[in-house]
């Protein structure tokens, strides 16, 4: 929960400072971020020092792809705070994934101007709205990565709920934690 916390508060810090959520996500053609929104929030994590590395590591020290060689050894070993501590993957894998597709907040019709808190509040509401999730296992991805947890609406707990005993942890955009049951109305979760 501690993890999930300072994840919502780097988020709003990152809101406030560019007037939009880190992004994430992939784009109506299936274009993506070069960086994941992990990296985004480095420097509102008391990581500006990676951070910088990492954004001037390419080419005319532009952000680079997640995978170019150029930030191989920057991102091996993976920030303590993306480490699941209840888990145990490779050092460079993490299972906290924003909630992607059509519907949630990264919908790829956003990207890639992105979206702001500010959006938030003319749909369900900020306490309302999911956006992290503790993906199981077989969801993990390289932290760097551009990789998460995409939306089904037809299976909305696809990759969720099986890794700790009768469900999972959510942060919503408003910055609370919850543990959501495995046994939640599908219905309800979809909403």
């Amino acid at each position: 929960m501690e993890n999930m916390r300072n994840f919502g508060m780097a988020v709003n810090v990152h809101d406030s400072a560019m007037k939009r959520l880190p992004p994430a996500g992939e784009g109506p053609n299936g274009e993506r971020h070069p960086m994941s929104w992990r990296v985004h929030v480095l420097p509102y994590l008391e990581e500006d020092s990676l951070y910088k590395k990492i954004r001037t590591a390419g080419e005319n020290n532009e952000m680079p792809q997640w995978d170019d060689p150029a930030v191989a050894d920057l991102v091996k070993n993976m920030p303590l705070i993306y480490r699941n501590p209840s888990q145990h993957w490779p050092d460079n894998q993490t299972n906290y994934l924003v909630v992607t597709g059509p519907g949630t907040i990264y919908d790829p019709e956003n990207f890639p101007r992105g979206v702001g808190m500010s959006d938030l509040s003319r749909g369900d509401g900020m306490s309302n709205t999911v956006w992290l999730v503790e993906a199981d296992a077989d969801q993990v991805v390289p932290w760097q990565a551009p990789e998460d947890w995409e939306f089904d609406t037809n299976d909305p707990r696809r990759g969720l709920g099986n890794l700790r005993p009768g469900g999972f942890m959510v942060l919503f955009a408003d910055g609370h934690t919850q543990f959501i049951s495995h046994k939640i109305d599908p219905d309800v979760l979809r909403g």
